[in-house]
């Protein structure tokens, strides 16, 4: 007597699947590596706090030459945040001195750094400049 379809018992019939080849196996690996980058990706973003554009300014009184009755004193400003700036104001004052410069800085990114010059009446070794941000954005 033939069993049909209605007449089918499950519980005596085993499925027998091939195993997996080398190419399931390569795509497996691959959507893995792909679902834990990404998942690693968002919990980096998630937990990294951006810091602030901030500058950090450095006076080479080392490298200041006489030029005349001046100065000629090299300073590098840099940005040590994670923000850029499109234009940044920046003054500079000699302490006992009547004497403040202004400078307009374009554009400068995170851990990017500017260098420019300043000429001074006094030894920039003896007095040197005190600076600070005026304005960014």
């Amino acid at each position: 007597m033939s069993k049909t379809d209605s007449d089918h018992d499950d519980g005596d019939e085993k499925v027998h699947d091939d195993p997996p080849t080398i190419v399931e196996w390569v795509t497996r690996l691959a959507a893995a590596v792909l679902v834990i980058g990404l998942f690693g990706y968002l919990l980096w973003h998630a937990t990294d706090l951006n810091k602030p554009a901030a500058f950090d300014f450095t006076v080479e009184g080392d490298k200041a030459e006489r030029m005349g009755t001046v100065w000629r004193t090299p300073v590098t400003v840099t940005n040590t945040g994670d923000e850029g700036v499109k234009e940044l104001k920046i003054s500079a004052d000699v302490p006992g001195v009547k004497q403040t410069y202004t400078l307009l800085v374009s554009q400068i990114g995170p851990g990017e750094r500017y260098d420019f010059t300043l000429f001074l009446q006094d030894d920039p070794r003896e007095l040197p400049p005190v600076f600070r941000v005026e304005s960014h954005q």
